[in-house]
């Protein structure tokens, strides 16, 4: 027999042979190169970071202080979700849960920026691994809560992660209803940031997120449910599970969601409903806009900034009613000159010029500033600054050849200026009643000269569906 017909023989032998079961340590390792996909996609940045600015503790919560910036294009964020759900495959050795199609993950990076790399020297990995484990381990029971826990809610699945905890939702086994957990690691909040347990009859102390939301009641804020503190490690914020799965539209005219699922469930956020269709409609962005403002005025009036004002902490349902979350950098309002804060806890895309140039800050005006950088986003679907020394100097360009049907009045339909010199959209006075002044008064570089967030309420843009809003919640208090 010649050597050809042996190598055929053998290959024929090779693959009629059944695939042999996976030993530990094969399973070990592609746990292991599994871990390192995840880590990467985990820290995978938006964009670089020109602005330069140091990360330390926020002394008010004990976070650290900013995220890194998203490009000016919104881009599907699955990346992390879907090496989760490899991860998860390798603990496993069972099929992972049903992500998005591949073709909508962006590819990571091979190298990383400056920023990130000297984690590596602290053994983050380590720190992500685990609790990548955790995760996976309460996915497929090997990772058990305690009775205070298990007893009243069971866990479903994994709706997002970030840098200090992550979310599943759960069904509360008394009546059934889905709600969202959140998973608090205790060990990077400072003891001595807890505040009282509202909710205790004997007292006792919670990590400042819980204790807010304890005290916040509004349509448009999420709701607090419960909490538990387990043992070790997490403290465990259930609160009501709001939003809609959105899908990208067939085309700019439809707006369409899925509806809820367990098998579909995403963040729910309106980055991914202003990602799904690049800008929204001025109708649909003016009801959204309205209750974001609405839940921030509540914030202001109970004495709270949030910190964190963005597209990704607000949740949005298929009839685009709105709920704000993440509270983890929120705050009371200082009192004093004394007491302004130092440090930011936010997101450098939405930072003011006075964060970028580091100086103290109040909270108000910073939080309308967000305001104002979300509804440029909504409107137009980018970020209003390119990079950091816009952003630093406040400077704001209107995109070029973008109709708005608030760049016409509203008494009439008439065009408000009809000299074309005057129509030019830079020009400052252009349109007082519109999108686009209301922008330019939250955008407005002097804190002091900013808008403030009654004058956003009672814009002309905006004040009609801001008096819908309040008429309902008034209706809907008196009928409680």
């Amino acid at each position: 027999m010649s050597c050809s017909e042996l190598h055929q023989m053998k290959t024929c032998n090779e693959e009629q042979e059944p695939t042999k079961r996976k030993s530990f340590a094969d399973k070990l390792n592609l746990f292991r190169a599994s871990a390192g996909e995840f880590f990467a996609a985990l820290f995978k940045p938006r964009s670089s970071n020109p602005d330069g600015l140091d990360h330390p503790r926020d002394d008010n919560t004990g976070s650290v202080a900013v995220e890194d910036e998203r490009p000016q294009e919104p881009q599907p964020r699955k990346t992390v979700l879907n090496a989760f759900n490899k991860l998860g495959t390798a603990f496993t050795g069972s099929t992972a849960p049903r992500t998005p199609s591949s073709d909508a993950i962006p590819v990571v990076p091979a190298s990383r920026p400056k920023f990130y790399a000297k984690w590596f020297k602290r053994n983050v990995l380590d720190l992500v691994t685990t609790r990548a484990e955790d995760m996976a381990g309460f996915l497929n029971g090997s990772k058990v809560l305690s009775p205070n826990f298990t007893k009243r809610y069971k866990l479903g699945r994994l709706l997002g992660e970030g840098r200090f905890g992550f979310v599943m939702t759960a069904t509360r086994l008394t009546d059934g209803r889905k709600v969202a957990v959140k998973f608090i690691d205790v060990d990077k909040i400072p003891r001595n940031t807890w505040l009282p347990d509202r909710g205790s009859a004997t007292g006792g102390y919670v990590p400042p997120e819980i204790a807010i939301l304890q005290q916040l009641d509004h349509p448009n804020i999420i709701q607090y449910i419960d909490h538990v503190v387990e043992p070790t490690k997490y403290a465990l914020l259930i609160m009501e599970l709001h939003g809609s799965d959105w899908q990208h539209a067939s085309s700019s005219s439809t707006m369409s969601v899925e509806d809820d699922d367990e098998e579909t469930c995403t963040s729910f956020d309106l980055f991914e409903c202003i990602d799904a269709h690049h800008h929204l409609p001025e109708p649909v962005a003016r009801k959204i806009f309205a209750q974001i403002v609405l839940a921030v005025q509540h914030l202001q009036v109970q004495g709270i900034v949030h910190r964190d004002i963005k597209d990704e902490n607000i949740v949005v349902d298929s009839n685009y009613n709105i709920k704000m979350i993440d509270f983890g950098s929120a705050a009371n309002i200082p009192k004093t000159q004394a007491q302004y804060f130092t440090r930011f806890c936010g997101t450098i895309p939405y930072a003011s010029p006075e964060i970028v140039r580091k100086e103290s800050y109040r909270g108000p005006e910073v939080e309308v500033w967000a305001l104002g950088v979300l509804l440029y986003t909504m409107i137009f679907g980018n970020n209003p600054f390119r990079n950091g020394k816009e952003r630093a100097e406040g400077i704001v360009v209107m995109p070029r050849g973008f109709h708005l049907d608030s760049d016409r009045d509203y008494s009439g339909g008439k065009a408000v200026l009809t000299d074309p010199q005057m129509m030019h959209p830079f020009n400052p006075v252009f349109c007082t009643s519109g999108c686009r002044n209301l922008i330019r008064g939250m955008l407005e570089f002097d804190p002091k000269s900013r808008s403030t967030i009654d004058e956003v309420l009672s814009h002309p843009w905006l004040k009609r569906e801001v008096e819908i809003y309040q008429k309902a919640y008034v209706s809907a208090q008196s009928a409680a």
